[in-house]
């Protein structure tokens, strides 16, 4: 009733309310039209009054001169569906059955025969393969493609045939690839890798040439443990070799002049023997074996290549108290034997300047463990997995998927308890799981019985865009924007929220908002005027969000959902499709999951295409009655500035893009390594950069800094920008670097403002940085570079004679140092024009 008279006495204010005009006004007139301002902004942030009225009030608001929508669509179609998950127990048939009288019963190599995608060559570790083809229930044995058991040592430790690949040119070749052990006299271990000639045997299927073999890659160890094992061709057609630490000195792993501990690249489109890619990353580095990719492996026993990221992603067989999960790049050093997982191994402390940390670990818990690498499940038959990378354990017999915690750090979730030991995993052309094991190859099946999945396939099933035409939002959905963009590699963006019905947005203390279960985000990218991409984020009926993504076609009629993660060249740049498991890596619970919906960031001008208007999106939305409680008048509430706004301070800006693009990991309980918080409303002093040490690597810059205050050479926060490899910031969906940022990031840097030192002269300097703290000299200004600025040097060119009686200064740059002649022509002798020091220098100083 109080708030209800308020509104009415500001309603019969000056008379009847015969127009917008006379209202807006009313309301600007001094210290009494504030308060009957604030007065309404009260009345209508708590949605008492509606409809024509609320209308009017609205748009008497002097900053907006009315709201976006006149009223709130209704959303019956763009609601969250249930998330995709895995319901009931997975199942393993055995599709072949391997054990016999001959050969090993430990299957270890199962490739599938180029050209025929029902063709596959199954091997053990004694060194004897065959030939099958591809049936229901069970795989057909035809014939042998090689029995390498003589050359072959596989009885003891962890020898054997480790693995096989056919190349991407077997079509010309026809050629195979192994990588075994080999002993000579029975003391000594030989891991090595060999190309041997391939024949056709028809029906039968294919068979090596023994005596083709030709030795590429030898090493020599005298224990029989960790010999490596993973090897594949990647994308851009070089073939990788993991070769284990081979347990007799694990230094070795961490010595670039030898082979063991390594993920190697090589090209063997040469003959004979291979070439070395010319960008392989230890070329040119004097002493180091340019076939060397990555460093610091232990036992990197199986690996994965993933096509669509262009990452490897492999298992490295711990030590005494932890295996790893690691993403490997190029140059990366995975840290052992100076750390086992991320723990210093053999000591309490240790370096780990310039190591790369696993994405997971996980303990021995006092038993034995085996990490076996495998790779990302994009088949169609278990939706609740596609996406998720599996993985799993020698002597625990387990299968795992990897997933993301609300903090947006690695976890695994078991999947299920294997009935043999698990010696690989092989994905086929349509992203199905075999598993090897001990006497037999076991396909993953989709739990009995399990309900098929509904889940949306398609961008125009979702219920988010017009059935009809999948390039338009459907009516139910809201369009809004961002104070601070996100960089994203130079998209454009569009970005659309669509609650249930019913639904209400819940203010946090910080700012940030909260949605409820139904709620679906959805944002679409642009590059070249062409949409590329979709993402929806929903809030499903289990409380918590999930993220998937829609790769638009090139006829741009609708978008399909991805299974997982996506690398897709795009006129001259890589576009990156996020797996499910990414988007929760940002969209991490310290973030508050919905990144850049705040009010901060929504506090700002929106055109809506609805109704062609302008409006303040604070405004609209508190009209529509879309907050559970009053969110306050817009002009007292915070707003980012936006990247370019020169009006701004530039630590104000610089903060608010560190903000949006930086600070969802980088804040207390987020992912983000080392000590920053990037949240805008963190002190300068508190955001702990300010001369701070870089904790996760320098980028051999000595003396680096986080922040390093007028230095932005030195600081990291600005390198890892620039650095367009692994370890630039942000790391994910981000290939290209932001100009108009680093640009900011520089500027903020040399200004040093915002950390509670003043700028005594006003010139966007903080004191401790400015080389002339007293005068103002925006522009820095040193020609003879003493550290002193043009503005308050008295002696500019340093020889001992104040520039007022300095002739040589003039001799310099005019030819004479007469001083009678007068250059500038103002009556005034050189030597007395002060005018003539302030064109050259800018500055006046005597």
């Amino acid at each position: 009733m109080v708030v209800r008279a308020v509104w009415l006495r500001l309603r019969n204010f000056g008379g009847r309310m015969d127009g917008i005009e006379s209202n807006a006004t009313i309301l600007n007139r001094g210290v009494r039209g504030r308060i009957l301002r604030a007065a309404m902004m009260l009345v209508l942030g708590a949605g008492i009054i509606s409809g024509p009225l609320r209308q009017t009030a609205l748009a008497a608001d002097t900053s907006s001169t009315a709201v976006g929508l006149d009223s709130l669509p209704p959303n019956t179609t763009c609601i969250a569906p249930t998330r995709p998950t895995l319901q009931g127990a997975l199942s393993f048939p055995a599709v072949i059955n391997w054990r016999g009288p001959e050969g090993s019963d430990v299957v270890t190599v199962m490739v599938q025969r180029p050209g025929d995608s029902k063709a596959w060559i199954v091997g053990d570790r004694s060194g004897l393969f065959y030939n099958y083809r591809e049936g229901a229930p069970t795989f057909t044995r035809l014939g042998k493609f090689a029995d390498l058991r003589t050359q072959t040592v596989s009885d003891r430790g962890d020898m054997g045939m480790l693995s096989a690949a056919f190349p991407p040119d077997f079509d010309t070749s026809r050629e195979v690839y192994l990588f075994y052990v080999h002993t000579r006299d029975g003391a000594t271990y030989e891991p090595r890798l060999s190309r041997f000639k391939v024949n056709d045997n028809g029906a039968s299927g294919l068979s090596i040439d023994a005596s083709s073999e030709e030795v590429l890659v030898s090493l020599v160890d005298t224990a029989i443990f960790h010999k490596g094992g993973l090897m594949f061709f990647g994308a851009d057609g070089y073939l990788y070799v993991g070769t284990g630490d081979g347990a007799s000195d694990a230094t070795k792993a961490q010595s670039l002049g030898d082979l063991h501990g390594k993920i190697l690249r090589i090209d063997v489109t040469h003959r004979p023997s291979y070439a070395i890619p010319p960008d392989n990353p230890f070329v040119n580095v004097p002493g180091a074996r340019p076939e060397v990719y990555a460093l610091g492996l232990r036992n990197p026993f199986r690996g994965w290549f993933n096509r669509a990221t262009s990452e490897i992603l492999l298992g490295d067989v711990g030590a005494i108290s932890w295996e790893e999960i690691d993403v490997v790049h190029k140059g990366n050093n995975l840290g052992w034997p100076i750390r086992e997982g991320t723990h210093c191994y053999g000591s309490a402390i240790c370096s780990t300047a310039g190591l790369t940390d696993p994405i997971l670990e996980y303990s021995h818990n006092g038993g034995t463990s085996a990490v076996v690498g495998g790779g990302i499940y994009t088949g169609s038959s278990i939706p609740g997995l596609q996406g998720r990378y599996l993985f799993g354990d020698v002597e625990r017999q387990q299968l795992w998927a990897l997933e993301t915690d609300e903090q947006g750090k690695s976890t695994a979730r078991q999947l299920a308890t294997l009935p043999t030991l698990l010696f690989g995993f092989v994905f086929d052309q349509n992203g199905e799981l075999y598993l090897l094991g001990q006497g037999r190859v076991m396909k993953m099946n989709p739990p009995t019985n399990a309900p098929s999945s509904t889940f949306p396939q398609k961008l125009s099933q979702t219920g988010c865009v017009d059935p009809a035409n999948a390039t338009l939002p459907a009516t139910g959905v809201i369009p809004y924007r961002v104070n601070m963009q996100l960089w994203s590699d130079g998209a454009d963006k569009d970005r659309w929220m669509a609650l249930p019905q019913g639904g209400k947005i819940t203010v946090r203390a910080d700012g940030d908002w909260d949605f409820p279960i139904g709620t679906v985000l959805m944002k679409q990218f642009r590059l070249q005027e062409k949409r590329v991409e979709t993402r929806l984020f929903m809030r499903h009926d289990d409380g918590d969000w999930g993220g998937y993504s829609y790769e638009w076609n090139d006829a741009q009629t609708d978008a399909t959902l991805l299974p997982g993660a996506k690398l897709k060249t795009i006129g001259s740049q890589q576009w990156l499709y996020p797996s499910r498991d990414q988007c929760m890596q940002c969209h991490n619970s310290a973030s508050g999951r919905s990144l850049g919906l705040e009010t901060p960031q929504l506090n700002g001008m929106m055109y809506y295409p609805q109704t062609g208007r302008t409006a303040n999106q604070i405004l609209t939305l508190s009209y529509l009655g879309l907050f559970d409680a009053p969110i306050g008048d817009p002009s007292t509430l915070p707003a980012f500035p936006a990247l370019v706004d020169a009006t701004v301070p530039v630590d104000l800006r610089a903060r608010a893009y560190l903000h949006s693009n930086c600070s969802v990991c980088h804040r207390p309980g987020g992912p983000g390594q080392g000590p920053q918080d990037f949240r805008y409303y963190i002190p300068g002093m508190q955001m702990n950069i300010f001369n701070v040490a870089a904790t996760q690597g320098d980028f051999g810059i000595n003396g680096a800094k986080l922040f390093a205050p007028g230095d932005p050479d030195h600081s990291m926060i600005l390198q890892r920008m620039h650095f367009i490899q692994p370890g630039r910031m942000p790391p994910l969906a981000s290939s290209i670097e932001h100009r108009a940022g680093t640009q900011l990031i520089d500027q903020w840097i040399r200004s040093s403002l915002g950390f509670g030192i003043p700028d005594t002269d006003h010139d966007g300097f903080a004191d401790n940085v400015d080389n002339c703290p007293k005068v103002a000299n925006p522009d820095q200004r040193d020609t003879n570079g003493n550290g002193r600025g043009n503005r308050c040097d008295a002696d500019l060119n340093n020889d001992g004679i104040v520039n007022a009686l300095d002739l040589g200064i003039f001799k310099k740059r005019f030819g004479t140092h007469d001083p009678d002649a007068d250059f500038n022509g103002d009556g005034i002798v050189n030597a007395l024009d002060l005018g003539i020091l302030k064109s050259l220098f800018g500055t006046v100083s005597k």
